[in-house]
C-alpha cells in the first residue's frame, strides 16, 4: 500500500505496509524498485511500526516522479531495514539532532525513540514554505530550534550557525 500526500509544495510523504522486521534502528534506508528506472532508488526511513514505514522525499528527477504518482494500493519492490542506523544508546541527556530539508526525516524516527531525553532539534529549511515536522518534533516533547535560508522563519541563516550559538 502506497499513500503518497504533499507535505509541502516540494516535500511528499509516503506509507508503505508490508514486513518491517528487519528495521533496527531509526537512520535506516530502504530501495525502492520503480518501473522504467535501471537502478533502485534509496530513501530515508523517517518512522516505523509494525507492518508499515514512512519516508518523505523531494520530488527532483524521473525516480522521485514516478513515485510521487503510484496509487494507493499499487504493490512495489523493496529492499528495507538497509544500513545500521543510528545509535539510540547515548551517554547525554540532551542530545542535539541537526539536519536540514529531507535530511529531517530520519531524524524524526530518531527523537521518536529518545522521547525520555532532553532532545534538541534544529532544523533547517530554505524558506517558511519549506518547514515541515516542526509540530510533529514539538509534540515528541523536544526543543525546536529552526533556521531558515530567507530569514522567513527562525532565524537567517544555516542550522550550523545555530548550533555555534548553543552551550
Amino acid at each position: 500500500l502506497v499513500i503518497n500526500n504533499k507535505i509541502t509544495k516540494d516535500m511528499c510523504f509516503a506509507r508503505f505496509s508490508g514486513d518491517t522486521s528487519c528495521f533496527r534502528a531509526p537512520g535506516q534506508f530502504v530501495h525502492i524498485e520503480l518501473q522504467d528506472c535501471f537502478l533502485r532508488r534509496p530513501f530515508s526511513v523517517c518512522d516505523w511500526g509494525e507492518n508499515w514505514f514512512d519516508i518523505v522525499y523531494k520530488v527532483i528527477g524521473r525516480g522521485t516522479d514516478i513515485l510521487s504518482r503510484i496509487k494507493p494500493g499499487e504493490k512495489l519492490d523493496i529492499l528495507t531495514g538497509l544500513g545500521n542506523g543510528f545509535d539510540i544508546c547515548v551517554d547525554s541527556e540532551n542530545p542535539l539532532l541537526a539536519g536540514g530539508g529531507a535530511g529531517i526525516a530520519p531524524l524524526y524516527g530518531l527523537a521518536k525513540r529518545l522521547v525520555k531525553k532532553e532532545t534538541t532539534a534544529v532544523l533547517g529549511f530554505n524558506s517558511a514554505a519549506d518547514a515541515f515536522f516542526v509540530k510533529e518534533f514539538e509534540k515528541l516533547g523536544c526543543k525546536v530550534l529552526i533556521s531558515t535560508a530567507d530569514g522567513g522563519l527562525g532565524i537567517h541563516g544555516l542550522v550550523t550557525d545555530i548550533i555555534k550559538k548553543l552551550r
